[in-house]
């Protein structure tokens, strides 16, 4: 009976947090995630690659370094118009890797407009026992970012 219980607890996610929401939450001045859903980032970035798109230009430079990826060549069916007024809003993300397939993360931006500073802080949250490598490309939202404004990332 021991065994059943064990085996019934391990294929049911006995092993997994139950208290843990699974989803990418979202604090400080963060408007709203933002996805390249579909495309391969995985092999068509540099892990740890640090994103920052302030322009319309920046955008299109962003998503030409993807698409020209050979990972994504057969992805052109993909429409990717930039639905942000980059007048007013601005996107950070970094590309983190993760062996966990229960994983989330919480992401925060902070802005502190007497130093010119941007603190984007991601902690990655792990639950379970799976074993399985993905990635987060963790792309955010945020007001406009200023030309003269500083970026620190950190991931914990």
């Amino acid at each position: 009976m021991k065994n059943f219980i064990i085996i019934f607890l391990i294929y049911t996610g006995g092993g997994c947090c139950i208290d843990e929401p699974y989803n990418n939450e979202n604090k400080g001045e963060i408007i709203k995630g933002y996805s390249f859903n579909g495309l391969d980032l995985l092999n068509c970035l540099e892990m740890n690659q640090e994103i920052i798109i302030r322009s319309k230009e920046e955008y299109d430079d962003f998503l030409s370094i993807l698409m020209n990826c050979p990972y994504n060549k057969d992805k052109d069916s993909l429409n990717f118009n930039a639905d942000i007024d980059f007048e007013k809003f601005s996107i950070l993300g970094k590309l983190i890797e993760t062996n966990d397939c229960n994983g989330y993360f919480i992401r925060e931006v902070t802005i502190d407009k007497d130093n010119q500073l941007i603190t984007y802080e991601i902690t990655k949250k792990k639950c379970g026992s799976c074993k399985e490598n993905m990635a987060n490309i963790n792309c955010v939202v945020i007001p406009s970012i200023p030309n003269n404004c500083k970026v620190v990332f950190k991931v914990r």
